[in-house]
């Protein structure tokens, strides 16, 4: 794959590889559009993972052993993933450490990724007090 640029199929790769559960549909729209971005909203800082590193950064947190249906999009660049909990549909944004022991420990961020972003367009801080059950 050229540097930056996505096709529907190396998406569809990315997700055989972490097990074949499929990306949410609007985020795989926004990863098609970027591949990845780094941006100020407001007061919060957000890593979005190109495709790549939400392979390698989901693989290396070993979701099946403590953070099953984990798909790691992004980062506060502090130590905290942004991810998503693929056992659900819609698929939640939480916000969970690298060393979490699992899902108990995430803060829930946003329903789906759109709502999400609107969080960011809307320059919200994270939520850091409303735990993911």
């Amino acid at each position: 794959m050229a540097a930056g640029v996505l096709r529907p199929e190396d998406i569809n790769s990315a997700e055989v590889q972490l097990g074949g559960v499929p990306f949410p549909g609007e985020y795989r729209d926004w990863l098609l559009a970027t591949n990845g971005h780094e941006a100020w909203f407001g007061e919060v800082f957000v890593m979005f993972y190109s495709l790549d590193d939400v392979v390698a950064v989901t693989q290396a947190a070993e979701p099946d052993e403590r953070l099953p249906g984990l798909l790691a999009f992004g980062s506060d660049g502090c130590g905290e993933l942004l991810a998503f909990d693929l056992r659900r549909t819609p698929a939640p944004v939480i916000l969970v450490n690298t060393v979490s022991a699992g899902w108990h420990e995430g803060l829930f961020q946003a329903p789906s990724f759109s709502a999400f972003m609107a969080q960011r367009d809307a320059s919200e801080p994270f939520r850091w007090e409303e735990p993911y059950v």
